[in-house]
Protein backbone atom coordinates (compact mmCIF):
# COMPACT_ATOMS: atom_id res chain seq x y z
CA UNK A 1 0.00 0.00 0.00
CA UNK A 2 1.75 3.19 -0.91
CA UNK A 3 0.54 6.51 1.01
CA UNK A 4 0.64 9.40 -0.99
CA UNK A 5 2.37 12.50 1.17
CA UNK A 6 0.52 15.60 0.57
CA UNK A 7 2.94 18.59 0.20
CA UNK A 8 2.15 21.82 2.55
CA UNK A 9 0.52 24.32 0.92
CA UNK A 10 2.21 27.69 0.29
CA UNK A 11 1.71 30.04 2.52
CA UNK A 12 -1.19 33.13 1.38
CA UNK A 13 -0.12 36.07 1.04
CA UNK A 14 -2.39 38.55 2.68
CA UNK A 15 -2.79 41.53 0.94
CA UNK A 16 -3.17 44.77 3.43
CA UNK A 17 -5.50 47.24 2.27
CA UNK A 18 -5.28 50.53 3.37
CA UNK A 19 -7.76 51.72 6.08
CA UNK A 20 -9.03 54.76 4.22
CA UNK A 21 -9.52 54.05 0.38
CA UNK A 22 -8.15 55.95 -2.24
CA UNK A 23 -11.87 57.76 -3.27
CA UNK A 24 -12.09 58.52 0.39
CA UNK A 25 -9.16 60.29 0.55
CA UNK A 26 -10.18 62.29 -2.54
CA UNK A 27 -13.29 62.65 -0.24
CA UNK A 28 -11.35 63.91 2.64
CA UNK A 29 -8.90 66.49 0.84
CA UNK A 30 -12.10 67.89 -0.61
CA UNK A 31 -12.72 68.94 2.81
CA UNK A 32 -9.85 69.62 4.33
CA UNK A 33 -8.82 67.69 6.57
CA UNK A 34 -5.33 65.73 6.80
CA UNK A 35 -5.50 61.48 6.36
CA UNK A 36 -3.03 61.05 9.56
CA UNK A 37 -5.69 63.03 11.22
CA UNK A 38 -8.96 60.92 10.28
CA UNK A 39 -6.62 57.76 10.75
CA UNK A 40 -5.99 58.96 14.21
CA UNK A 41 -9.61 59.50 14.68
CA UNK A 42 -10.75 56.16 13.27
CA UNK A 43 -12.25 57.15 10.54
CA UNK A 44 -12.26 54.22 7.83
CA UNK A 45 -13.86 52.77 4.69
CA UNK A 46 -16.09 49.32 4.47
CA UNK A 47 -17.01 47.60 1.35
CA UNK A 48 -20.48 46.68 1.24
CA UNK A 49 -20.39 43.03 2.91
CA UNK A 50 -18.59 44.92 5.83
CA UNK A 51 -21.67 47.89 6.38
CA UNK A 52 -24.18 44.51 6.31
CA UNK A 53 -22.51 42.41 8.76
CA UNK A 54 -22.91 45.50 11.21
CA UNK A 55 -26.25 45.61 10.47
CA UNK A 56 -26.94 48.53 8.52
CA UNK A 57 -28.65 46.21 5.53
CA UNK A 58 -27.71 44.69 2.22
CA UNK A 59 -28.80 47.82 0.00
CA UNK A 60 -25.98 50.09 2.48
CA UNK A 61 -22.96 49.61 0.15
CA UNK A 62 -19.56 50.83 0.52
CA UNK A 63 -19.27 53.86 2.90
CA UNK A 64 -17.33 55.93 4.92
CA UNK A 65 -17.28 55.03 8.85
CA UNK A 66 -16.97 57.66 11.82
CA UNK A 67 -16.71 55.81 15.18
CA UNK A 68 -17.79 58.09 18.14
CA UNK A 69 -15.90 58.47 21.36
CA UNK A 70 -17.82 58.28 25.10
CA UNK A 71 -17.23 62.06 26.60
CA UNK A 72 -17.90 60.52 29.67
CA UNK A 73 -14.29 57.99 29.15
CA UNK A 74 -12.83 58.88 26.09
CA UNK A 75 -12.98 55.78 25.09
CA UNK A 76 -14.76 54.04 21.55
CA UNK A 77 -18.46 54.02 22.18
CA UNK A 78 -19.50 50.64 21.48
CA UNK A 79 -22.46 50.18 19.76
CA UNK A 80 -23.06 53.59 17.41
CA UNK A 81 -21.16 54.46 13.98
CA UNK A 82 -22.19 56.78 11.67
CA UNK A 83 -21.75 56.46 7.81
CA UNK A 84 -21.59 58.16 5.07
CA UNK A 85 -22.87 56.30 2.11
CA UNK A 86 -20.68 56.35 -1.71
CA UNK A 87 -23.99 55.34 -3.05
CA UNK A 88 -27.08 56.41 -1.44
CA UNK A 89 -30.31 55.00 -2.35
CA UNK A 90 -33.16 57.74 -1.98
CA UNK A 91 -32.96 57.90 1.76
CA UNK A 92 -30.32 60.58 2.66
CA UNK A 93 -26.53 59.56 2.44
CA UNK A 94 -26.04 59.60 6.19
CA UNK A 95 -26.83 56.32 8.17
CA UNK A 96 -25.95 55.73 11.91
CA UNK A 97 -26.40 52.36 13.81
CA UNK A 98 -30.15 51.43 13.47
CA UNK A 99 -32.05 51.93 16.87
CA UNK A 100 -29.14 53.96 18.29
CA UNK A 101 -30.04 57.20 19.82
CA UNK A 102 -27.78 60.47 18.93
CA UNK A 103 -24.47 61.21 20.03
CA UNK A 104 -22.15 64.33 19.87
CA UNK A 105 -19.23 63.47 17.58
CA UNK A 106 -16.15 64.30 19.92
CA UNK A 107 -13.20 63.10 17.90
CA UNK A 108 -10.23 64.12 20.14
CA UNK A 109 -10.95 66.32 23.54
CA UNK A 110 -10.65 64.67 26.19
CA UNK A 111 -13.15 64.15 29.58
CA UNK A 112 -10.95 66.88 31.31
CA UNK A 113 -11.20 69.30 28.35
CA UNK A 114 -15.36 68.74 28.19
CA UNK A 115 -14.96 69.72 32.36
CA UNK A 116 -13.12 72.90 31.81
CA UNK A 117 -15.22 75.89 31.29
CA UNK A 118 -12.17 78.13 30.17
CA UNK A 119 -11.83 76.03 27.03
CA UNK A 120 -13.94 77.43 24.12
CA UNK A 121 -16.05 75.22 22.25
CA UNK A 122 -17.16 75.37 18.65
CA UNK A 123 -20.25 73.21 17.53
CA UNK A 124 -20.42 72.65 13.91
CA UNK A 125 -23.17 70.08 11.87
CA UNK A 126 -21.21 66.57 10.72
CA UNK A 127 -18.31 64.93 11.39
CA UNK A 128 -16.81 66.22 8.10
CA UNK A 129 -16.66 69.73 9.52
CA UNK A 130 -15.70 68.90 12.59
CA UNK A 131 -12.49 66.82 11.73
CA UNK A 132 -11.85 70.04 9.37
CA UNK A 133 -12.12 72.86 12.13
CA UNK A 134 -10.24 70.40 14.97
CA UNK A 135 -7.14 70.71 11.97
CA UNK A 136 -7.61 74.21 11.55
CA UNK A 137 -7.68 74.43 15.39
CA UNK A 138 -3.84 72.22 15.24
CA UNK A 139 -2.47 75.17 12.76
CA UNK A 140 -3.69 78.14 14.43
CA UNK A 141 -2.73 77.21 17.98
CA UNK A 142 -6.31 77.48 19.20
CA UNK A 143 -7.50 75.14 22.54
CA UNK A 144 -11.38 75.27 21.10
CA UNK A 145 -12.60 71.90 21.61
CA UNK A 146 -14.14 70.82 18.41
CA UNK A 147 -18.05 69.01 18.50
CA UNK A 148 -20.17 67.69 15.58
CA UNK A 149 -23.78 66.72 15.59
CA UNK A 150 -25.07 64.46 13.47
CA UNK A 151 -27.69 66.69 11.72
CA UNK A 152 -29.18 70.52 13.25
CA UNK A 153 -31.78 68.92 15.11
CA UNK A 154 -29.32 65.75 16.23
CA UNK A 155 -28.77 67.12 19.88
CA UNK A 156 -32.08 66.02 20.58
CA UNK A 157 -33.64 62.54 20.80
CA UNK A 158 -37.05 61.10 20.60
CA UNK A 159 -39.44 60.49 23.19
CA UNK A 160 -41.63 57.40 22.72
CA UNK A 161 -44.95 56.61 24.18
CA UNK A 162 -48.25 55.64 23.30
CA UNK A 163 -50.06 57.30 20.32
CA UNK A 164 -53.78 58.11 20.50
CA UNK A 165 -54.71 54.79 18.03
CA UNK A 166 -52.98 52.67 20.50
CA UNK A 167 -49.51 52.52 18.82
CA UNK A 168 -46.13 53.72 20.01
CA UNK A 169 -44.36 56.30 18.25
CA UNK A 170 -42.77 59.42 18.76
CA UNK A 171 -44.93 62.13 21.35
CA UNK A 172 -41.95 64.82 21.94
CA UNK A 173 -38.37 65.13 22.29
CA UNK A 174 -36.02 65.93 24.33
CA UNK A 175 -31.83 67.06 24.84
CA UNK A 176 -29.87 64.17 24.29
CA UNK A 177 -27.51 63.00 27.69
CA UNK A 178 -24.65 63.72 26.23
CA UNK A 179 -24.93 66.97 27.09
CA UNK A 180 -25.16 66.36 30.44
CA UNK A 181 -21.59 65.11 30.57
CA UNK A 182 -20.12 68.52 29.88
CA UNK A 183 -19.55 71.98 31.73
CA UNK A 184 -21.62 74.77 30.31
CA UNK A 185 -21.69 77.47 32.93
CA UNK A 186 -18.99 79.78 31.97
CA UNK A 187 -17.91 78.64 28.84
CA UNK A 188 -17.53 80.08 25.48
CA UNK A 189 -19.56 78.44 23.01
CA UNK A 190 -20.08 79.75 19.20
CA UNK A 191 -22.41 77.71 16.71
CA UNK A 192 -21.13 77.17 12.86
CA UNK A 193 -23.81 75.84 10.63
CA UNK A 194 -23.73 75.69 6.97
CA UNK A 195 -24.23 78.61 4.58
CA UNK A 196 -28.22 77.62 4.37
CA UNK A 197 -29.11 78.80 8.10
CA UNK A 198 -29.41 82.47 6.65
CA UNK A 199 -32.59 81.01 4.31
CA UNK A 200 -33.05 77.34 5.90
CA UNK A 201 -35.95 78.28 8.48
CA UNK A 202 -35.72 74.57 9.94
CA UNK A 203 -32.09 75.30 10.25
CA UNK A 204 -32.53 78.48 11.83
CA UNK A 205 -35.37 77.14 14.48
CA UNK A 206 -32.20 74.30 15.19
CA UNK A 207 -29.55 76.86 15.91
CA UNK A 208 -32.17 79.39 17.74
CA UNK A 209 -33.11 76.30 20.20
CA UNK A 210 -29.86 74.98 20.75
CA UNK A 211 -28.68 78.07 21.39
CA UNK A 212 -31.66 78.39 24.06
CA UNK A 213 -30.63 75.15 25.49
CA UNK A 214 -27.07 76.28 26.19
CA UNK A 215 -27.78 79.30 27.63
CA UNK A 216 -30.03 77.81 29.91
CA UNK A 217 -26.81 75.26 30.97
CA UNK A 218 -25.27 78.61 31.93
CA UNK A 219 -23.11 79.10 28.46
CA UNK A 220 -22.46 81.86 26.73
CA UNK A 221 -23.51 80.99 23.13
CA UNK A 222 -22.57 82.83 19.80
CA UNK A 223 -23.49 82.04 16.30
CA UNK A 224 -22.26 83.11 13.29
CA UNK A 225 -22.32 82.84 9.61
CA UNK A 226 -20.12 81.10 6.53
CA UNK A 227 -20.95 83.10 3.57
CA UNK A 228 -22.90 81.18 0.84
CA UNK A 229 -20.99 80.14 -2.92
CA UNK A 230 -21.67 81.62 -6.07
CA UNK A 231 -25.06 81.61 -6.99
CA UNK A 232 -25.84 80.78 -3.27
CA UNK A 233 -24.43 77.68 -3.43
CA UNK A 234 -24.25 75.58 0.14
CA UNK A 235 -20.71 76.62 2.29
CA UNK A 236 -20.04 74.37 4.99
CA UNK A 237 -17.12 75.19 7.47
CA UNK A 238 -14.91 72.17 5.84
CA UNK A 239 -15.43 73.61 2.24
CA UNK A 240 -14.39 76.88 3.22
CA UNK A 241 -11.26 75.95 4.36
CA UNK A 242 -10.69 73.72 1.28
CA UNK A 243 -11.65 76.27 -1.34
CA UNK A 244 -10.08 79.61 0.85
CA UNK A 245 -7.55 79.54 3.54
CA UNK A 246 -7.36 79.79 7.18
CA UNK A 247 -7.49 83.24 7.46
CA UNK A 248 -11.31 83.28 6.01
CA UNK A 249 -12.57 80.95 8.95
CA UNK A 250 -10.43 83.43 11.32
CA UNK A 251 -12.57 86.18 10.57
CA UNK A 252 -15.94 83.99 10.44
CA UNK A 253 -15.19 83.14 13.70
CA UNK A 254 -14.45 86.74 15.05
CA UNK A 255 -17.68 87.89 13.28
CA UNK A 256 -19.32 85.52 15.89
CA UNK A 257 -22.40 87.33 17.83
CA UNK A 258 -24.02 86.67 20.72
CA UNK A 259 -27.05 84.32 20.09
CA UNK A 260 -30.47 85.95 21.08
CA UNK A 261 -33.00 83.72 20.80
CA UNK A 262 -36.19 85.89 20.30
CA UNK A 263 -38.99 85.67 22.69
CA UNK A 264 -42.52 85.23 21.90
CA UNK A 265 -45.36 87.02 23.09
CA UNK A 266 -48.43 84.29 23.08
CA UNK A 267 -51.35 83.85 25.05
CA UNK A 268 -51.86 81.93 28.17
CA UNK A 269 -54.40 80.11 26.44
CA UNK A 270 -53.59 78.46 23.52
CA UNK A 271 -55.88 76.63 21.55
CA UNK A 272 -55.74 72.67 20.83
CA UNK A 273 -54.72 72.86 17.25
CA UNK A 274 -51.80 75.71 18.22
CA UNK A 275 -49.33 72.98 18.56
CA UNK A 276 -46.62 70.93 16.82
CA UNK A 277 -45.33 67.57 17.65
CA UNK A 278 -47.19 67.09 20.56
CA UNK A 279 -46.03 70.77 22.29
CA UNK A 280 -46.43 74.32 21.85
CA UNK A 281 -44.79 75.45 18.73
CA UNK A 282 -43.21 78.59 20.53
CA UNK A 283 -42.38 78.26 24.39
CA UNK A 284 -45.79 80.69 26.36
CA UNK A 285 -44.57 83.61 28.18
CA UNK A 286 -46.58 85.63 30.75
CA UNK A 287 -49.25 87.95 29.04
CA UNK A 288 -52.57 88.87 29.02
CA UNK A 289 -55.19 88.29 25.66
CA UNK A 290 -57.46 91.51 25.11
CA UNK A 291 -60.94 90.58 23.02
CA UNK A 292 -61.12 92.09 20.12
CA UNK A 293 -57.13 93.57 20.30
CA UNK A 294 -54.85 93.46 17.89
CA UNK A 295 -52.51 90.23 18.67
CA UNK A 296 -49.28 88.70 17.28
CA UNK A 297 -49.64 85.11 16.39
CA UNK A 298 -48.63 82.63 14.28
CA UNK A 299 -50.66 83.59 11.36
CA UNK A 300 -50.41 85.32 7.93
CA UNK A 301 -52.98 88.00 7.06
CA UNK A 302 -56.06 89.75 6.80
CA UNK A 303 -57.11 87.70 3.89
CA UNK A 304 -57.83 84.20 6.09
CA UNK A 305 -56.34 81.96 3.83
CA UNK A 306 -52.09 82.08 4.09
CA UNK A 307 -50.92 80.58 7.31
CA UNK A 308 -51.96 79.05 10.26
CA UNK A 309 -55.79 80.74 12.36
CA UNK A 310 -55.42 83.58 15.12
CA UNK A 311 -56.60 82.83 18.37
CA UNK A 312 -60.25 83.25 18.51
CA UNK A 313 -60.80 86.57 20.01
CA UNK A 314 -58.37 87.98 17.02
CA UNK A 315 -60.12 86.13 14.13
CA UNK A 316 -63.00 88.54 13.77
CA UNK A 317 -60.07 91.44 13.80
CA UNK A 318 -58.04 90.12 11.39
CA UNK A 319 -61.17 88.83 8.54
CA UNK A 320 -62.79 92.73 8.78
CA UNK A 321 -59.36 95.24 8.98
CA UNK A 322 -56.10 95.14 7.93
CA UNK A 323 -53.16 95.31 10.58
CA UNK A 324 -51.37 98.58 10.54
CA UNK A 325 -49.59 99.12 13.70
CA UNK A 326 -46.09 99.56 14.53
CA UNK A 327 -45.58 96.00 15.57
CA UNK A 328 -46.86 94.92 11.78
CA UNK A 329 -45.28 94.88 8.55
CA UNK A 330 -47.47 93.54 5.36
CA UNK A 331 -46.56 90.76 3.73
CA UNK A 332 -46.68 90.06 0.19
CA UNK A 333 -49.78 89.17 -0.20
CA UNK A 334 -51.32 92.14 1.47
CA UNK A 335 -51.66 90.83 5.10
CA UNK A 336 -50.02 90.69 8.59
CA UNK A 337 -46.26 89.37 8.40
CA UNK A 338 -45.68 86.19 9.94
CA UNK A 339 -41.94 86.69 10.70
CA UNK A 340 -41.34 85.38 14.28
CA UNK A 341 -40.34 88.61 15.96
CA UNK A 342 -40.53 90.03 19.18
CA UNK A 343 -43.40 92.44 20.85
CA UNK A 344 -43.90 93.91 23.95
CA UNK A 345 -47.96 94.65 24.13
CA UNK A 346 -51.02 93.91 21.86
CA UNK A 347 -52.48 96.76 19.73
CA UNK A 348 -55.92 98.32 18.97
CA UNK A 349 -57.40 97.77 15.89
CA UNK A 350 -57.03 101.31 15.00
CA UNK A 351 -52.98 100.87 15.42
CA UNK A 352 -52.24 102.28 18.16
CA UNK A 353 -50.20 100.69 20.77
CA UNK A 354 -52.24 99.63 23.73
CA UNK A 355 -50.86 101.54 27.15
Amino acid sequence: MTTEIQQPHAPVQLVERPVIAPRHVELLRKSAIPVPLAELAGVMSLCGAETWDLGFGEKTGPALAFPYRDPKTGAKLVGFLRLRLDHPNGTGRYRQTPGSRNHLYIPFAEPEALRDPSRPIILTEGERKALALTAWCERQGRPDVVIGIGGVWSWRRAIKGDLPDGSVGKIGSKPIEDLDLIVWTGRQVVIVFDSDVQQNVDVQRAERGLARELASRGAAVFSTRIPPGPHGVKVGADDLLAERDDTAMTEVLAAAQQAEPPEILIGPDIPAWWTKRNRPYWRPAASTHVAGCWWRCRTSGADGITGSPCLPECRPCFRSTRHDCANSRPNRLGGQSSRRTRISRPCHPSGSPRP
